[in-house]
């Protein structure tokens, strides 16, 4: 069976809500696009073309839950997970992003995926 090694990097980031921080999304799944040959970001109706939010609680350490609404986005690039360039971007991505949505965290990650390649390009 063959498998495809790849890097999963998985960026969650507030609800967007200016029009700098959508400017923002548009630019950070471009370079997904453009370093990983695609990105995952699930829109919320075509015609709006806005990101789809998924609610969830936040439970923190003082026992305080907090409801929140977060953009997932996910890629996988065709690099190892030691690749020098690939922690740099991501390093730089994560700080734009703490910048731009005003936030003292942005949760990003990264690990291996092993995709089952077998039958790929074959319909029938």
């Amino acid at each position: 069976m063959p498998l495809e090694i790849r890097a999963r990097i998985t960026l969650l980031l507030p609800q967007p809500t200016t029009r700098r921080q959508h400017r923002f999304i548009d630019l950070v799944v471009s370079n997904f696009i453009r370093i990983c040959g695609g990105v995952t970001l699930t829109l919320k109706g075509l015609p709006t073309g806005l990101p789809s939010i998924f609610s969830g609680w936040w439970l923190d350490e003082n026992q305080q839950i907090k409801g929140d609404a977060i953009l997932l986005i996910f890629a996988d690039a065709p690099v190892s997970l030691q690749s020098p360039a690939l922690i740099a971007h991501l390093e730089r991505l994560k700080l734009g992003c703490q910048r731009a949505f005003d936030q003292d965290i942005v949760w990003t990650t990264i690990h291996q995926v092993e995709r089952i390649a077998t039958h790929d390009f074959l319909r029938s």
